[in-house]
């Protein structure tokens, strides 16, 4: 039998038509004709095509009073007694007798309805206790099956000859798959699919009528991980997850986290009574109308400045959108809700956070409960000086009885033993290299180019010439070994291929951490040249180093022409070398040039050692920007921007970058900064609001003491950070890079600072950076860009009447405080009033540089 099909103006549902199962949705007008949905064609996990489990079936568990436990039912497995129907404009299933299948229907009276109407594709399920005694029902969940396996793509035998970073396979997957955003908390609950192409119309799923989603756990958690080059497979949606809970061995009654953010309930059903669902997929153009969406149908809409997780004392204003004015009561203690204005169906409240850590907050809306996770950090300087001197305490390897020759290297620490990470069955975590070690000494190094401590810059020198410059890397040659632990191997451990032997550990063709260790050099350069204050090397010695670094990574591995983690640095060292160094930036520059045509000549150059990957993003953008590749722009920061295009509310969501359930990880600080680039080059606010929730929730890796924990996981079973560090200090040297303050004219709050404070007082405005570093502000309102070369912005007032600029310096203990100031108005000036009290014009584009005129 041929699939039935309901459709609208927007978009066209199909339906098996034996089982009405939901097999596909697809919009009209598509040039790309995709898929939304998840069926056969494109859904290759082997567990989940036997399991046999699609769109439109429901898992439940029912307690067994007899045999005190749960007893699963699933409409997949109750074909015996389905009743399907197709009227007009629905489809019906139903489920009204018992199965005699052992995982078949057979308690509940169920029924669901599939209805196309003008606003999209409505979903209701019932179900119903048909017993004179009261029914507990454990669990209720739908298979939600998308299109997202892109696995089947980079593994079909089609395909097998062709590249991975870029090309054919790349292609379909952000022309022919999908993103899929979940945004689970209550009420508000919602899915948001969207090709990671970034484009519109994406397909958004919506629970209605005060109905609330409590979780979503993956259909075979076998199915990926963040160590997999697969992320995640499909999910059950769980309307009630008490069972799921027991079942699945979610967080056991020894575990501190025994319950889910939005709880673990079931429903209790008196005899006869019946209880409703009503779900609905539609069409969204925009990301205005989703948001819109969600008003219309009693959900919640969330807008926050500057994001849901903030530094203590800095206020966070919030505008929720509904139908009926919401109640809000907080869950967390050392925090304040105030509530500030009501304009026609919108409610603005300002919170404050009094002491660190997550602040839950209930939102009583309508027939609906939603849950808003906040996170209050340290402040942010407080944050980095810190984090830089548990690193130098805690984090650099003093023993020169370590077998491996560790000695005075930097090693990644695990703060639930409180102790560093030595020894590993993947040995590249714990081999002084990679992205768990290198890291560590570039924050470290990139910090002291802001804030200069001399005894964190010599033991910076230290480790480079005890064991960075000479053991992890080949004097003369500059080759870079792969990482200094090494195991014997049984036949095994071969075939894993984690645990390396001698010969794997002393290989040089890892081309990524050649970028890496070149930012280090460059780092030290910088500290050199600003404030002289390193002691083994001169500035020019070290500026040689980060040259022939990136001149040997560029000719060796596979993925040279990869955007590397953290790779952007390279067209700031190539820039230095056009004013310090010509005839080093002419080979240099030749071959990043080279590689920039080439990812410029490509079809979505976004792949890296993992097919579908965020880590390139930062680099790509870099240069194309550099090259003045502007046809690629556009493309680049659409693309980025689609990583976080849910818009989920809660803070981890803000730096998920849809690498499966792994949030605040190195990609996100490193993105942001893709962001900003995107905003300043488009004017799309949303970039900014999404660069800052992802920016600021990554300062949550770093603990009180300074100490660095690893990813924030949000799966149901072990929600929370990872006690190591692992990849953190990839994101706090991203994070570095990428802080920067704005005020803007926000669509939502009015003229206001993302990473500074902004006042308006006696005609004046005044705004102070709470970015921790202060070096970099622009005023979108008023066209000023402001950078500090040397030193840090305390504040900033702007007198707009008599066009008067006055810049405050933090007190500069070591060298030369200097910045810039760029004009983008071409038609008015300003007076700057500078650190020296030197009053100045400035007009287009003009400079100051050391509080003299600037050329």
């Amino acid at each position: 039998m041929s699939a039935i099909f309901l459709e609208n103006k927007q978009m066209t549902a199909g339906f098996d038509p034996e089982t009405g199962k939901l097999i596909s949705i697809r919009m009209k007008g598509d040039p790309l004709k995709t898929e939304y949905i998840g069926n056969r064609k494109n859904i290759s996990y082997p567990s989940i095509r036997e399991a046999n489990q699609w769109m439109g079936d429901v898992r439940f568990r029912i307690w067994d009073e007899n045999a005190e436990g749960w007893r699963e039912e699933r409409t997949a497995d109750s074909e015996d007694n389905r009743i399907v129907s197709v009227e007009e404009d629905k489809v019906r299933v139903s489920w009204l007798e018992p199965s005699e299948k052992q995982k078949g229907i057979r308690t509940l009276n169920t029924e669901q309805t599939f209805q196309m109407k003008e606003d999209g594709l409505h979903w209701g399920l019932t179900v119903k206790n048909p017993l004179d005694q009261e029914i507990e029902v454990g669990e209720i969940s739908l298979a939600f099956l998308t299109n997202t396996d892109y696995t089947g793509i980079f593994e079909d035998e089609k395909y097998q000859d062709f590249e991975n970073w870029r090309g054919i396979k790349q292609k379909l997957w952000h022309e022919q798959r999908v993103f899929q955003h979940l945004s689970i908390d209550g009420s508000s609950s919602y899915v948001f699919c969207q090709r990671p192409k970034g484009d519109y119309p994406g397909l958004l799923f919506q629970i209605l009528d005060g109905g609330k989603i409590e979780t979503a756990y993956q259909m075979d958690p076998a199915i990926g991980c963040q160590w997999s080059l697969t992320f995640e497979g499909p999910y059950y949606l769980s309307l009630y997850s008490a069972a799921a809970r027991k079942c699945e061995g979610w967080k056991e009654e020894t575990e501190q986290q025994k319950y889910g953010m939005n709880g673990n309930s079931s429903l209790l059903l008196k005899p006869y009574e019946m209880k409703q669902f009503h779900f609905r997929f539609c069409a969204v153009g925009s990301e205005e109308e989703r948001k819109e969406n969600l008003v219309s149908e009693g959900q919640l809409d969330v807008d926050v400045q500057p994001s849901m997780a903030a530094p203590v004392g800095i206020p966070v204003k919030l505008r929720l959108r509904c139908k009926d004015e919401p109640r809000l009561i907080p869950v967390a203690n050392n925090m304040q809700i105030q509530a500030v204005k009501k304009e026609n169906n919108s409610y603005f409240y300002e919170l404050t956070f009094t002491e660190p850590g997550q602040k839950k907050v209930r939102v009583h809306h309508g027939k609906g409960e939603t849950i808003l996770m906040f996170y209050a950090t340290d402040t942010i300087r407080d944050l980095l000086v810190k984090h830089a001197d548990f690193i130098v305490r805690r984090q650099y390897y003093r023993n020169e009885y370590d077998p491996f020759g560790r000695n005075h290297a930097f090693l990644p620490y695990d703060d639930g033993v409180e102790m560093l990470f030595t020894e590993s069955e993947e040995s590249w975590q714990v081999g002084a290299l990679d992205e768990y070690a290198l890291p560590v000494a570039m924050f470290l190094a990139e910090k002291n180019t802001l804030i200069p401590n001399p005894a964190e810059i010599s033991v910076l020198e230290e480790y480079i010439d005890d064991c960075l410059y000479g053991k992890l890397q080949e004097k003369d040659t500059y080759y870079a070994r792969r990482g200094l632990y090494y195991e014997d191997r049984t036949p095994s451990d071969i075939a894993c291929g984690n645990k390396w032997d001698k010969e794997k550990a002393e290989s040089i063709l890892r081309s990524f951490n050649y970028p890496l260790i070149s930012d280090i050099y460059y780092s030290m350069y910088r500290i050199a040249k600003q404030y002289g204050l390193t002691e083994k090397r001169d500035a020019e010695t070290y500026l040689e180093m980060a040259y022939r670094t990136s001149m040997t990574g560029y000719e060796l591995g596979k993925n040279k022409f990869n955007g590397a983690p953290a790779g952007a640095t390279i067209v700031d060292l190539v820039e230095t070398l056009k004013e310090e160094e010509p005839q080093w930036y002419e080979k240099l520059n030749r071959k990043v040039a080279f590689i920039a045509e080439e990812n410029a000549g490509s079809i979505y150059p976004f792949g890296s050692e993992l097919y579908v990957d965020q880590t390139s993003h930062n680099q790509y953008e870099a240069m194309m920007r550099y090259y003045g590749k502007e046809e690629k722009l556009d493309e680049a920061y659409r693309i980025t921007a689609a990583l976080r295009g849910g818009r989920q509310p809660e803070w981890f969501l803000y730096g998920n970058e849809k690498r499966g359930n792994v949030c605040c990880w190195y990609g996100t600080p490193l993105n942001s900064r893709v962001l900003f680039h995107g905003f300043e080059h488009t004017g799309d606010e949303s970039m900014l609001k999404l660069g800052y929730g992802g920016l600021l929730s990554f300062l949550t890796c770093i603990r009180s003491n300074g100490a660095a924990h690893g990813w924030y996981l949000f799966w149901p079973d072990r929600s929370g950070f990872d006690f190591r560090s692992l990849d953190t200090d990839m994101g706090m040297y991203g994070y570095l890079f990428s802080a920067k303050s704005y005020v803007v004219d926000d669509t939502v709050f009015g003229r206001c600072g993302y990473g500074c404070l902004y006042e308006r007082k006696e005609g004046k405005e005044w705004m102070i950076p709470y970015d921790g570093l202060g070096v970099r502000f622009c005023s979108i309102p008023h066209k000023i860009r402001i950078e500090c070369e040397s030193g840090s912005i305390n504040k900033i007032c702007i007198d707009e009447t008599n066009r008067r600029i006055t810049v405050q310096l933090e007190e500069c203990q070591y060298g030369t405080p200097s910045l810039r100031v760029w004009n983008d108005n071409t038609e008015e000036g300003w007076t700057i009033e500078g650190p020296d009290s030197q009053i100045r014009t400035l007009t287009t584009g003009e400079t100051i540089l050391n509080g003299q005129e600037g050329r």
